[in-house]
């Protein structure tokens, strides 16, 4: 059993045990599970997926880092996190829209176009996430 906390700087989005998770780095996706090596990686943007008690969960995660530590804990520090199920995919890609016309002016430093960049794929990621869990949305009820 895994003991995993999902920490971004708003908030703890999950800390609990796990069967496993699999993660989006920047060399692809790893699977934990108990017993792994100890490991610190860079976090990508996608899609993080947490199986804990026959139940699974997923969410969309920014940059950031992990660490698996001798214990079978699992740390995953994210610039950002959100469930599949709860991004607006319309606002998403929105945002993603944005981003890319900030791309297309001036852009003044290597800095400024690597936090555009991150941008996009924060944004891409979430649109994608967002459609694939779309049917998995619990319908709203009018009043």
């Amino acid at each position: 059993m895994l003991h995993v906390s999902l920490i971004t700087p708003e908030k703890v989005h999950f800390q609990g045990d796990a069967d496993a998770v699999t993660i989006p780095t920047t060399s692809g996706q790893i699977q934990i599970f108990a017993g792994h090596m100890p490991l610190v990686t860079i976090l990508a943007a996608g899609e993080l997926k947490i199986i804990a008690g026959g139940e699974t969960k997923f969410l969309a995660v920014s940059a950031g880092y992990i660490e698996v530590r001798p214990g079978n804990k699992v740390v995953v520090l994210a610039n950002s996190a959100e469930i599949a199920t709860e991004i607006d995919v319309d606002r998403a890609e929105a945002a993603r829209e944005r981003a890319r016309e900030l791309l297309k002016g001036k852009i003044a430093s290597e800095e400024e176009y690597a936090a555009v960049m991150a941008m996009i794929q924060k944004e891409w990621a979430r649109v994608n996430i967002g459609r694939k869990h779309l049917s998995h949305r619990r319908p709203s009820i009018g009043v």
